[in-house]
C-alpha cells in the first residue's frame, strides 16, 4: 500500500533549481531515503 504526500511549494522554487517537477520528486525522495539512513532509521537495503 502507498500514501501519497502533498508538498506545496512557491513555483520559483523548480525555476531557481532549474528541475522539472519529476525530477524534483525523485532527487527528494532519494534525499530523504539518504537522511534517514543516515539517522538509522532504514538500513542500507531498504535505502537504495
Amino acid at each position: 500500500m502507498a500514501v501519497k504526500v502533498t508538498i506545496d511549494i512557491p513555483e520559483q522554487v523548480l525555476s531557481i533549481i532549474r528541475d522539472t517537477p519529476e525530477k524534483f520528486v525523485k532527487e527528494m525522495l532519494l534525499a530523504a531515503a539518504i537522511k534517514w539512513y543516515e539517522i538509522g532509521k532504514i538500513s542500507q537495503s531498504k535505502a537504495a
